[in-house]
């Protein structure tokens, strides 16, 4: 950097100022993503694995939930607005536990469905309403 000259006028002289160095912004992208790098996050028990599943589980239901005939309104949304949606949800997630095993044996889709609506649960108690 250059020195930039600041004149003051009670000492009658130029004063040499170096300003300070401040990183560019593309430096301080550069440092961001090389720190984004190199957090790597080990799932002991396939947790990342098990929400990528969890999450093409949700996207595939979109098509398959009952709706309206203009697929505008789903029946989630019907019992969301009768009210006390928290309780049909943790009780249709006990329902697909308790039955796991019993049906088809130990099949996942039986804990994909609990897992869907106890998230359900989590929507409507903690994030629905929050802006």
């Amino acid at each position: 950097m250059s020195e930039t000259k600041h004149y003051d006028p009670s000492y009658n002289q130029a004063l040499f100022v170096t300003p300070p160095q401040y990183p560019s912004i593309e430096e301080l992208i550069s440092i961001f993503v090389k720190e984004k790098e190199t957090v790597v996050m080990l799932y002991k028990y396939a947790e990342n694995e098990i929400i990528s599943e969890f999450h093409d589980y949700i996207d595939k239901t979109y098509e398959e939930h009952y709706k309206t005939n203009d697929k505008s309104i789903e029946c989630f949304d019907a019992w969301i607005a009768l009210g006390g949606s928290t309780d049909t949800f943790r009780n249709t997630a006990l329902k697909y536990l308790w039955r796991y095993g019993k049906k088809n044996g130990n099949n996942k889709a039986d804990l994909m469905k609990a897992l869907h609506y106890t998230l359900m649960c989590l929507y409507v108690d903690h994030y629905k309403d929050v802006k």
